[in-house]
């Protein structure tokens, strides 16, 4: 009837909107059509355009748990129905979808088949739906194919690819914004309990008996805290069940209730929930208010995750672990939409603190698995990411170590916007176990070939090994590569960093071991070494291995393991580890009974001792000079060791007493002290005073250099308080420069006293000082600002003129000014003696000056106001 009525209408082109679920009522309409003719005129499509094609990937997600273990599904259920001509003819076909991967492990998948299948194909395809009788030896096949890929690019299911775009792409041709995880410190919510259930199954169906509403605020705290950071204002929550939506709906409305309560904390937000049993009318009035609201929530379990177009959605919050790499990657697209004023999507992470205490925060714990796992849902999404992710792994394993913040790709750390209040160490933590844990993940293809590659290789290097400690086990050298070039070392290297961190799938650990990996190589190159100590003892006859001695083989060549090469530094390390305590018991055992000496140095302690008793013996004391030598050993320098030990609290008690028994001093330095205090005494006896000079010497001693350094040691600080007062008391006077400037001042006062001013001659000597000289030194101290201020007032009291040139300036011009008042003018006589003074050179001085640009203005004015001539030539 509507295809009469489109033809009545002139109607052209006919357009069909079914979804996948309702594709078996189109092919049984078109069944229940007339005849053959009638069907492929009335319904055959011209082209069908499949939304979210990676639905039809395959038949079913897996197969049904029945008890024979075959699939009971009905065609009706199948997303892949609409692939098959046999149900609705299609001439052309159009798949999209922003999906387009779909790895799988350990799950039985009922296959698909192309659009134009073979008979036998056809056949094999009606026998998954039960439509012919089963064979059990297909069924048995089918049911062991395993490891089973599913992708979106098979062209021999979905034909050639039209037009592809990554997120990368999309991002930079502003079609998409990009998007990262946004990490909240769990540590944050430690005032509330953790009840959240480590159990990370749960079955997407209200009747989930297991599902516990969390009563901690960790997520609500979570999302305020995105919304105030991050300038966001509308986020969706997506849960494992509709009953727990819609028991965090409850718990978000209580929490957000008491902060309105507060008047300290100004936050409003909207919340709404939906489900499936939400109208559709209902539906989209919850997004309009959620739209325009300035704040708002939504929670829901899967509803939203898919075919909902709300660009203005700009933050997502998992609430619960998504084990489904499609549902995840669906979830986080929601934030990746463009929409105006729209820079960035966010992804919001609770950030697990580093640590194992049974909060379900540490490594193995609830919050860190749901960080990986939200990070791999990220790195499906963008294929550019995906790459620099595998840069990472491989980067990591060539190093032998985790990556530093420094040395990730920008685009990695744009992906995780993690938290500035947990440690940098965990920081680095998190990242890297995000990524491994990516890159162990069996739904990565990619990474699964190049791990089975990397393991054959490992194995056929085992094989190869002939000879050497290395044909019991797998000791690969971390910088190895093989003929192809492969780092195998650094692989190997990353495998058991893996498993140090419990990061390892238990299956690949079992192929390792039994491929001889050890776990812990130190421990096979401990048992290689020892081995090695064995064979010296049995030569030498004793486990005095020189430190520097490398083990040589029978044939004269150096052994295999380059890392035991060095039985002496092996031994050494041995000896230092048994020091620290870090010795394993039992290996110390087994070297004691070997015969290995621990205490190396207190057998050389005691030669040494015995050295020094050999030296007092000889000499009459223990005074031993810091570069001698005694039986071709540096006792000075032993004994020096030994003082400086004592200092600092490490030497025995017992040993202390034999040295004390010996007779050595352990203050040589305050020896020395004493001796020169008593030098100083016997000086001040002599001279009345303690004011010795600089280079004098006190009985072959330099007392004069000794009491220099007393005083600098007194001015830093570093002269004890015992020592400053047994100078004290001696005179000793420590600023002996104060003193000097004090008694020339005397000096200074005497001479104005005699003379009346304190204009002293440069070379006048008072009392066999050189005042002279000393006066012309305070003012040129004054001059360049070194005189102090104290030392300049008492000067200036004194009448000291500091500007003697313009003193002497100011007393010619008082003579020119006589000289005018007399004479009528200024026109002095070149030899002309004013009060003994040569007031005619001193006029012609002046001329020459200005001339010359030498007089200041000050004085040009003053002399013409005077009425001096400059030019007396034409006069």
């Amino acid at each position: 009837q509507q295809q009469q009525q489109q033809q009545q209408q002139g109607v052209d082109v006919k357009l069909l909107v079914c979804t996948y679920s309702s594709l078996h009522k189109l092919g049984a309409a078109i069944r229940n059509l007339g005849g053959d003719d009638d069907r492929r005129r009335i319904a055959t499509i011209d082209v069908c355009v499949f939304d979210e094609a990676h639905r039809m990937e395959g038949l079913t997600k897996s197969i049904s748990r029945s008890a024979d273990g075959v699939s009971d599904v009905s065609a009706a259920s199948s997303f892949a129905y609409g692939l098959y001509d046999s149900n609705i003819c299609v001439q052309n076909r159009l798949f999209m979808t922003g999906t387009p991967h779909n790895y799988t492990r350990d799950t039985t998948v009922v296959g698909v088949l192309p659009t134009k299948p073979s008979p036998n194909g056809e056949r094999i395809f009606l026998k998954k739906r039960g439509e012919e009788e089963k064979e059990p030896e297909l069924q048995q096949r089918e049911q062991q194919r395993k490891h089973k890929i599913r992708s979106f690019s098979d062209e021999t299911l979905f034909g050639p690819c039209l037009a592809r775009n990554t997120y990368r792409e999309s991002v930079e041709q502003n079609i998409t914004v990009p998007i990262s995880l946004f990490g909240v410190d769990t540590g944050v919510f430690r005032e509330y309990d953790d009840s959240t259930d480590d159990n990370d199954d749960h079955n997407d169906n209200d009747n989930d008996n297991d599902a516990r509403t969390e009563k901690d605020y960790y997520l609500p705290l979570a999302i305020q805290s995105a919304f105030r950071k991050l300038n966001v204002s509308h986020a969706v929550t997506f849960h494992s069940t509709n009953q727990r939506a819609k028991d965090f709906l409850s718990l978000a409305e209580q929490f957000f209730a008491r902060n309105d309560d507060d008047d300290t904390d100004d936050f409003d937000v909207d919340l709404f929930h939906m489900d499936y049993k939400t109208p559709p009318a209902r539906r989209r009035e919850i997004l309009r208010q959620a739209r325009e609201s300035s704040r708002s929530i939504i929670t829901n379990c899967k509803l939203l995750s898919m075919g909902v177009d709300e660009a203005w959605l700009d933050l997502v919050v998992i609430a619960d672990p998504v084990r489904s790499t499609i549902d995840g990657r669906q979830m986080i697209g929601r934030v990746g939409r463009k929409a105006p004023g729209k820079k960035r999507g966010y992804v919001v992470v609770p950030v697990p603190v580093g640590n194992n205490n049974g909060n379900g925060n540490g490594i193995n714990g609830r919050a860190y698995q749901r960080f990986v796992t939200t990070f791999a849902h990220m790195v499906h999404l963008d294929e550019a990411l995906r790459q620099d992710v595998l840069v990472v792994v491989e980067k990591s394993a060539e190093l032998g170590r985790p990556l530093l913040e420094s040395e990730y790709p920008p685009q990695v750390l744009e992906a995780f916007n993690l938290p500035a209040s947990i440690p940098v160490e965990w920081k680095h933590q998190l990242m890297d176990g995000a990524i491994v844990a990516y890159n162990n993940d069996d739904d990565n293809d990619d990474s699964s070939r190049v791990w089975d590659r990397m393991f054959e290789l490992l194995a056929r290097y085992k094989k190869e090994q002939k000879g050497g400690a290395n044909t019991n086990y797998c000791s690969v050298p971390q910088n190895y590569r093989d003929k192809g070039g492969e780092p195998l070392g650094a692989w190997l290297n990353t495998q058991r960093l893996n498993k140090r961190r419990g990061l390892l799938d238990p299956r690949r650990e079992d192929r390792l071991t039994k491929l001889g990996v050890a776990w812990d190589p130190n421990a096979q190159q401990w048992e290689d070494a020892y081995g090695l100590l064995v064979q010296y003892k049995e030569r030498f006859g004793d486990c005095n291995v020189p430190r520097n001695y490398q083990h040589q083989q029978k044939d004269g060549g150096n052994d295999t393991n380059s890392n035991n090469n060095n039985l002496g530094h092996w031994l050494t390390r041995q000896r230092l580890s048994k020091k620290k305590g870090t010795l394993d018991p039992a290996l110390e055992n087994r070297l004691t009974e070997l015969g290995v000496v621990w205490d190396l140095l207190g057998r050389q302690w005691g030669s040494m001792h015995a050295l020094l008793l050999r030296y007092k013996e000889r000499e009459g004391d223990c005074n031993v000079p810091f570069v001698h030598q005694e039986g071709g050993e540096q006792l000075g320098m032993w004994l020096n060791t030994q003082r400086h030990n004592k200092k600092n609290g490490d030497l025995d008690t017992d040993r202390i007493e034999q040295l004390e028994s010996a007779g050595i001093v352990w203050d040589v330095l305050g020896r020395q002290w004493e001796g020169m205090h008593a030098l100083l005494c016997a000086y001040q006896k002599r001279t009345g005073n303690c004011n010795v000079p600089l280079a004098h010497r006190e009985d072959g001693k330099n007392l004069g250099s000794w009491l220099t350094k007393q005083r600098r040691d007194k001015k830093t600080g570093a002269l004890g308080a015992k020592k400053e007062d047994a100078l004290e008391a001696l005179g000793v006077v420590w600023n002996p420069t104060a003193q000097q400037w004090n008694s020339t001042y005397e000096l200074l006062v005497q001479f104005k006293e005699r003379e009346g001013h304190c204009n002293v001659p440069q070379g006048h000597r008072e009392n066999g000082e050189n005042l002279g000289m000393w006066l012309v030194n305070q003012r040129t101290n004054k001059r360049t600002g070194k005189l102090d201020a104290g030392l300049e007032k008492a000067l200036a009291d004194l009448g000291v003129v500091w500007d003697l040139t313009a003193q002497q300036w100011s007393g010619m011009y008082t003579l020119l000014v006589r000289y005018k008042e007399r004479n009528g003018d200024c026109n002095v006589p070149r030899g002309h003696r004013e009060e003994g003074k040569n007031l005619g050179n001193w006029a012609n001085t002046q001329r020459t000056s200005e001339k010359n640009g030498k007089l200041s203005k000050e004085r040009i004015q003053r002399l013409e106001d005077l009425g001096f001539l400059w030019n007396t030539t034409n006069r």
